[in-house]
């Protein structure tokens, strides 16, 4: 366990910032650092944009051991895969009771693609995928407590619940579920599509009767209303109602799906499809279906693949956006199943016959070794040449080649600190949050900026407006920061004071010097 420990340690803390900042990182980055210069007033700023702040709390204390504020951002991350990969370790002993699958379990969770980029990623997804994990253990010693329950067979059904309920580690369990549900849920909204997913967990306890199968079942559905009432009871917080303001911008509604928006049943489809096959490996995607050719764990297996359709049914259904990172919670059923399946086949090559066990052994390896093989190499290319990572192509657009991806952010901010060392500068960029302005404002935070103001001036950028300008009037030069696709102004070439560009062709950053600009435009303050 502590090589497991040290090789993920290494592996995740190394070259950490290789990829450059994200839009959404930035943005909670951003929202943390304002937390922690007026916690009473900006606490509960991510509400205001729909978000629930539970992971952006944590980052805070963060922000201060690190001068890097992406570095601050991202080991909180990496901190929680490193619990992720106990909790994953943990819960396959309790189905297998076997080492060697534990430790398999441990070494996917550390490596497999899917987990070991968003574990570098300052990103909600990753906590969120933390209390999936931790709520399948829960409801997996919920059903063994159960199990081992007496006088429970006899009674009406109330009864029997009720029995059950006098039992003070069910009630300790029940009341645990219900709050790692909604710390879920407080981590970020969608966490209500996974509820339904931890139900079929609850029928994986062996040899149990039908009766007490019910009865944890009940105590899950039980935990689940205590997560809502928990929720329920933060409604009176400031800016409450705006969690749902943003629900139309990635699901359709029921009517819209009947009224003909079903077809995006396909592409989403394809999209899991595709990012579970390149994020997790082919033979991870499989291992469901070659599982049920095997009789030990059959009934386990079926039930996880279960959970996982319960888990990306809602969005495959009526996902109007999906990343490939909303998906990240279903690598917890893929990890698991995978475990079964090696205890299986080492449970296997302990009764075959000396030919049989050979045919066991060379598949037991060569799945072992195109699973490693395929990780490793993957996860090579992530820490020294990300720029030729195989991404889908919607995450290879949104981390390195689009707007959203913050190539160039650092050398700007840079240059921008070097310069505003003997002289005021007024820098606006475009857009009013994101990228620009936000990673550029997380790389000054705590720096020495009396001679500096950034302001988002919207996008794309086809005037300067005259409150920028009125704003930026006791400034020594006014600089622009745009990416060369949203650029539409004729600035003079010789003002380009830098350019930095992402791969494939894609748009530049580019730090413009728009003084000269704005006064032969005859750009003026305007007299108050």
């Amino acid at each position: 366990m502590g090589a497991l420990v040290v090789i993920y340690l290494i592996s995740h803390l190394l070259r950490l910032t290789e990829l450059p900042i994200f839009a959404d990182e930035a943005i909670y980055i951003r929202w943390a650092q304002l937390i922690l210069d007026d916690a009473q007033r900006y606490l509960l700023f991510p509400l205001n944009d729909g978000k629930t702040p539970l992971f952006v709390w944590t980052m805070v204390p963060s922000l201060k051991l690190f001068v890097d504020q992406l570095v601050a951002g991202r080991v909180v991350s990496v901190l929680i895969g490193l619990i992720e990969m106990f909790v994953i370790g943990i819960t396959t002993w309790k189905l297998t009771k076997q080492s060697l699958s534990v430790i398999w379990s441990m070494l996917l969770t550390a490596i497999l693609p899917f987990w070991f980029f968003y574990q570098r990623m300052a990103l909600m997804d990753m906590m969120l995928t933390l209390w999936l994990s931790v709520a399948v253990l829960i409801v997996l010693h919920i059903a063994s407590v159960l199990a081992h329950i007496n006088k429970t067979e006899t009674g009406s059904l109330p009864l029997q619940l009720l029995r059950v309920l006098r039992n003070k580690k069910i009630i300790l369990l029940m009341l645990g579920l219900g709050g790692v549900l909604f710390l879920a849920i407080w981590t970020k909204l969608p966490a209500v599509l996974f509820l339904p997913s931890i139900l079929p967990v609850a029928l994986i306890q062996k040899q149990v009767s039908r009766r007490k199968t019910l009865m944890a079942l009940l105590v899950t559905l039980m935990a689940t209303m205590i997560a809502g009432l928990l929720f329920l009871s933060t409604s009176s917080l400031p800016a409450f109602s705006q969690l749902f303001s943003r629900g139309g911008d990635f699901l359709y509604s029921f009517s819209d799906f009947i009224g003909g928006r079903w077809t995006v049943v396909f592409s989403n489809t394809g999209l899991l499809l595709y990012s579970a096959t390149l994020y997790l490996g082919p033979l991870i995607l499989i291992t469901p279906v070659l599982s049920l050719f095997f009789r030990k764990y059959r009934k386990q297996q079926l039930l996880l693949l279960v959970a996982m359709i319960f888990f990306v049914a809602p969005m495959m259904l009526l996902a109007k956006v999906l990343y490939p990172r909303y998906l990240l919670p279903m690598s917890v059923f893929f990890t698991l199943s995978s475990a079964l399946f090696i205890a299986e086949i080492v449970e296997r090559l302990e009764l075959q016959k000396l030919k049989n066990r050979a045919v066991l052994a060379i598949g037991l390896a060569l799945y072992c070794a195109n699973t490693l093989a395929y990780a490793a190499q993957w996860d090579f290319q992530a820490l020294f040449s990300v720029e030729q990572l195989p991404l889908v192509a919607v995450d290879r657009m949104q981390y390195l080649e689009e707007w959203s991806s913050g190539h160039g952010i650092v050398q700007a901010v840079s240059l921008l600190e070097e310069a505003s060392k003997t002289r005021r500068i007024a820098v606006a960029t475009e857009g009013f949050f994101g990228t620009l302005p936000d990673a550029m404002l997380v790389y000054l935070h705590n720096q020495d900026v009396d001679n500096l103001s950034v302001d988002g001036i919207g996008q794309p950028v086809h005037e300067i407006p005259q409150w920028f300008v009125n704003q930026a009037a006791g400034s020594d030069e006014q600089w622009l920061v745009v990416n060369s696709h949203r650029l539409f102004l004729n600035i003079p070439p010789e003002d380009l004071l830098g350019e930095y560009c992402r791969p494939n062709g894609a748009p530049c950053l580019q730090v413009w010097n728009i003084t000269r600009y704005l006064k032969d435009s005859n750009r003026t303050p305007e007299q108050s």
